[in-house]
């Protein structure tokens, strides 16, 4: 008798443990679709703060020269105040396709938490 409820119990246990897993694992997919579309709104925002010389002048070619976009707990240099969550475009603008100066432009546009507020940047000709 002692054997059967501990086999059960143990089954039990094992269809609670099962079930928290799977309803982990639906709160990340469903945290990593919420990201995802965040990311897509924010880099689309990017793309609109940024576009115009020498970052491009169509969405395409300014969507081009973004590197990389990410969120972190504080803004990077030179936007040391900065706190909170943030979105960090790192831009790359090689100098074959920078007609203003021929350089090399590399920096980053850090937006709010949202990703609808320039906080900062680092790149030339933004004002």
């Amino acid at each position: 008798m002692r054997r059967a409820a501990l086999l059960v119990a143990s089954c039990l246990c094992a269809l609670a443990v099962g079930a928290a897993q799977e309803a982990s694992a639906a709160r990340k997919v469903a945290a990593e679709a919420r990201s995802g579309a965040a990311a897509k709104a924010v880099r689309a925002r990017a793309v609109k703060l940024l576009q115009g010389d020498p970052y491009g002048r169509t969405p395409a070619e300014v969507d081009r020269h973004i590197r990389a976009l990410r969120r972190a707990k504080r803004a990077p240099s030179p936007c040391d105040g900065e706190r909170g969550p943030v979105w960090v475009v790192e831009v790359f603008v090689p100098s074959a396709d920078n007609a203003a100066t021929g350089k090399d432009i590399e920096g980053v546009l850090v937006l709010d938490g949202k990703g609808k507020r320039r906080l900062c940047a680092n790149l030339p000709f933004l004002d």
